[in-house]
């Protein structure tokens, strides 16, 4: 597991492979070890993840008691949907499309949980690796799980047992197991680094709200611009759900089938609806303040990225009910045309005006990879740097500069491609302390030789106080080679016991 780009920050680097969600990323590396080549990489890491959702949505139908029609489709629909479409294709949000094709799995855990009065294993097993795909979608999942569980059992439609609060804790220390590798290298790493940086104005829920029309009609449209996205849930799912409240108010019970009653089939789908409304009230402006003061809650940033939440759900509830309250032939037909309706309109087939971009293979070079500053060290300024609200500051020939200053010169070793060692020579007048060009972390490893031998290995040192959160190393008079290492897994855990 990579924990260092030695590119990012124009080569200074960053832990961002660390610190940043993982798993689509595992699975397009592993993916393009076996083509060779990052598109087939990538477009069968996305197909597989729209497959996964897919299949996810159908187990938890059935486990509902849902037909393999009803279910077919909804997996079908999941596919098709406009926040499925937006995620991977418009906004290109990997990380976080990954995990929103696993929530189905997280669903049929809860249900599961539920029906049998205890928490199901599963449930921690599927949390632990929806947050190695996206940790905030994996927080929210757990804080709306927690919330519907709470309210069946004030309901009394979950009886609260010994063996709930045990196997909670069974599934949590699963949960844990799973995700301790990531957490410990992040929450050690990352403390020289200050994630609220990307909670600056513009991006906290609470100027991300979006007027509530556009969650039913919104006049931007697929393939018309590439500028802009879509809250819109889609119609034909939005009119599925109206189908399925008017199902449960106005079927005649005398005439279900398979001696199914009308509250039975309502009770099924409970946590479905109580996660809609809750998530819905989470989309408006009454929810300001649980995103201002609930710890972590901020950091959802867009709160339409629950839509992972509402779109399964929606599916799920209005699929379900349909299936079970209205008569056979007549849920078929209602189903039947439910799932061509989200195919035709939905915007994984709409025409492109805009035009295609050009192909092109863009060079493994210095980039900036944060857009807020998040992964550049808390010690370390920042600076606009357009189109970027924040970068680092610090320039190569400002490094430079500092070096000469104290009598020393450096012939540049920084990394023009992802490496994990790269070399400096450096020619100093006097023994002195510089900085090289490269953020500082407990996990670089630096061999210094010198007169034919090599000492070492040693961490960074202190940089100079006008360069602040940059890895230091103490040079002796005369020529010198410093090897660096950057920051693997190994390297971090030998950094956890003292040199």
């Amino acid at each position: 597991m990579p924990i260092w780009s030695s590119i990012d920050n124009d080569a200074f680097g960053s832990p961002q492979p660390l610190l940043y969600h993982k798993l689509f990323y595992h699975v397009a590396a592993a993916l393009f070890v076996l083509t060779g080549s990052i598109k087939p990489a990538l477009i069968l890491a996305i197909f597989a993840f729209l497959m996964i959702g897919a299949w996810g949505i159908y187990v938890l139908m059935r486990a509902l008691g849902a037909s393999r029609l009803a279910s077919a489709i909804g997996g079908l629909s999941l596919i098709v949907a406009n926040y499925t479409v937006m995620d991977w294709m418009v906004k290109c949000g990997v990380a976080e499309f990954s995990a929103y094709m696993l929530v189905p799995w997280t669903m049929l855990y809860l249900v599961k949980s539920i029906q049998q009065e205890r928490i199901h294993l599963g449930l921690g097993i599927m949390l632990g690796v929806t947050f190695v795909a996206h940790a905030v979608l994996a927080f929210y999942l757990g804080l709306l799980y927690t919330a519907v569980l709470l309210i069946l059992m004030a309901a009394r439609q979950l009886q609260f047992r010994v063996v709930l609060v045990k196997s909670g804790l069974l599934a949590l220390a699963i949960f844990f197991v799973i995700t301790v590798p990531y957490l410990l290298p992040m929450r050690i790493i990352g403390a020289d680094y200050d994630m609220s940086r990307e909670l600056n104005y513009v991006y906290r829920p609470i100027q991300q709200f979006q007027p509530l029309y556009r969650y039913v009609w919104d006049y931007w449209r697929f393939g018309r611009t590439w500028e802009g996205f879509t809250v819109q849930i889609d119609l034909p799912l939005v009119a599925l759900v109206v189908t399925a409240i008017f199902a449960i108010i106005f079927c005649n019970p005398g005439k279900l089938t398979g001696g199914r009653s009308r509250r039975e089939a309502f009770n099924a789908v409970l946590p479905f609806a109580l996660l809609l409304l809750i998530a819905l009230v989470l989309q408006s402006r009454v929810a300001a303040g649980f995103y201002q003061w609930f710890p972590g809650a901020a950091f959802i940033q867009f709160p339409w990225r629950l839509l992972a939440v509402i779109t399964p759900a929606a599916i799920v509830f209005g699929l379900c009910l349909v299936d079970k309250l209205l008569p056979r032939l007549t849920a078929q037909i209602v189903m039947i045309v439910f799932g061509v309706s989200m195919v035709a309109s939905s915007g994984a087939f709409a025409h492109i005006y805009y035009g295609r971009l050009t192909t092109f293979d863009p060079p493994l070079a210095p980039l900036i990879l944060g857009v807020l500053g998040e992964f550049v060290p808390a010690k370390a300024p920042t600076v606009p740097i357009p189109p970027l609200p924040a970068g680092p500051s610090y320039t190569l020939r400002q490094v430079l500069s500092a070096a000469e200053a104290s009598g020393c010169s450096i012939e540049d070793g920084s990394p023009r491609t992802e490496v994990k060692k790269t070399e400096f020579h450096i020619h100093c007048q006097k023994p002195s302390r510089i900085a090289l060009p490269i953020y500082a972390s407990r996990a670089h490893r630096l061999r210094i030789g010198s007169s034919g031998s090599w000492g070492g290995p040693t961490g960074c040192a202190p940089s100079p106080p006008e360069l602040p959160a940059l890895c230091g190393v103490d040079l002796p008079a005369g020529q010198s080679t410093v090897a660096v290492r950057f920051p693997t897994v190994p390297l971090f855990l030998k950094s956890l016991v003292p040199l």
